[in-house]
């Protein structure tokens, strides 16, 4: 890869004229050299004790496809257009030319079908590798390019939750809310159902996920560092959901900004001894139907 690199680099110098050619080759000479530089150097993060590589592999792999993409475009472009017959030449000269054309579309049509692998094979490899009550729930889903659809059928044992409630709310957060008011919601582990209603709504909360949360916030050079902040948003949510008093709750939501509250099956299933219907004595209820109530700040 770092041969590649330094050969597109030199070519983006020996094509330097010609700006189109020159920018092809910036482009795939920085890609290559982002993904050499990951076999060399990666990123010390929250990883670094089981996947030290990952997370660099995945974020400048990123970058690199997105290059590598606009070069392998622009240059199959330049490729082709130097097929076409040289007027000027020698019946040699064309023959050779005809050998190389045959050559780099053999060797096109071999990389495209070996690419094309990947879309007709990984997504029955990734499925297979799904348990069998997670197989079923996938196949009785509609096919929809509505990222909501699901919830309208999301429930137990499919789902971790009966999530019919939350869509019916979400579907009237997103047209009756406006602006970008910072709303609170419980926050659990990665790659649960939490955090459903700041991802689907686009309004802010306190907190995300707590593992992705603890990997973005927190100096992992130092990690005492900067913990003090994510602790207390995550002690600030329980407080929120579990202090009786509705002062001390009213003023933690003034500070984050808050103005509205979620109390839905995620939030009963979290805070089961939270006697969550309290905060209608002190905040007003906008939304209240399917096991979801939405409370909003006086």
């Amino acid at each position: 890869m770092g041969s590649v690199a330094a050969l597109g680099a030199l070519l983006m110098f020996y094509h330097i004229g010609d700006r189109s050619h020159a920018f092809t080759l910036l482009l795939g000479a920085i890609a290559f050299g982002l993904v050499a530089a990951c076999e060399i150097f990666f990123l010390r993060d929250v990883f670094v004790d089981s996947y030290p590589r990952m997370n660099t592999v995945f974020k400048f792999y990123f970058q690199a496809w997105a290059m590598l993409s606009i070069a392998s475009g622009c240059g199959l472009f330049f490729i082709l257009e130097s097929f076409r017959p040289l007027e000027t030449a020698v019946l040699a000269q064309r023959r050779l030319q005809r050998s190389v054309q045959v050559a780099w579309s053999v060797g096109l049509l071999l990389l495209l079908l070996a690419s094309s692998a990947y879309p007709l094979l990984a997504p029955a490899a990734r499925y297979a590798r799904l348990d069998p009550q997670t197989q079923k729930y996938y196949l009785q889903r509609s096919n929809s390019l509505d990222g909501l659809t699901y919830l309208q059928t999301c429930q137990p044992p499919d789902c971790d939750y009966d999530a019919r409630g939350d869509y019916a709310a979400i579907r009237w957060l997103n047209a009756n809310v406006q602006g970008d008011p910072v709303i609170i919601e419980a926050i659990d582990k990665d790659y649960s159902s939490y955090g459903r209603i700041s991802a689907f709504t686009g309004l802010p909360a306190p907190m995300g996920w707590v593992g992705h949360e603890y990997q973005w916030r927190v100096n992992w050079l130092n990690r005492g560092n900067d913990s003090a902040e994510f602790e207390r948003r995550s002690a600030d949510l329980d407080l929120i959901y579990t202090n009786t008093n509705a002062e001390v709750v009213l003023a933690t939501m003034a500070h984050y900004q808050a103005q509205y509250l979620y109390v839905g099956p995620l939030e009963y299933q979290k805070y089961p001894n939270g006697h969550l219907q309290r905060f209608g004595d002190f905040m007003q209820v906008v939304y209240n139907a399917n096991g979801v109530t939405i409370y909003k700040v006086r």
